[in-house]
């Protein structure tokens, strides 16, 4: 999330552009109020998402994404293990690209970037 809010940063008023949304893999744990609180560390034009857990676990399918509690941890302050991946979608919710945690904040804000003009 950290490397997201740079490239949004570093876009400047080319993010006005960009719609960002972070969706939870854990809806029972993550309230709309604690989604709130956590993005408010990030970028502000970060939407979080939340839902029932059925509709988290159809955006999962569609978008293939991993994510397990963490086996052996304490029933109330548990680890979810979660794949990390931003996905770069057209405004028709078409597949573009995708960033893994390796990718520079740079490069995500060109690739946006080139993608909206």
């Amino acid at each position: 999330m950290s490397v997201l809010t740079a490239a949004l940063e570093e876009l400047g008023d080319d993010a006005a552009n960009t719609q960002t949304i972070f969706i939870t893999v854990d809806p029972e744990r993550d309230t709309p109020e604690v989604m709130k609180e956590y993005l408010s560390n990030f970028h502000p034009s970060i939407k979080g998402l939340t839902g029932a857990p059925e509709q988290i676990e159809e955006v999962k399918d569609k978008y293939r994404v991993f994510a397990a509690r963490a086996t052996g941890e304490a029933v109330e302050n548990y680890n979810m293990n979660h794949s990390a991946i931003i996905y770069l979608m057209d405004e028709n919710d078409n597949y573009v690209t995708h960033f893994s945690s390796h990718d520079s904040s740079e490069k995500i804000a060109e690739i946006v970037r080139a993608n909206n003009n």
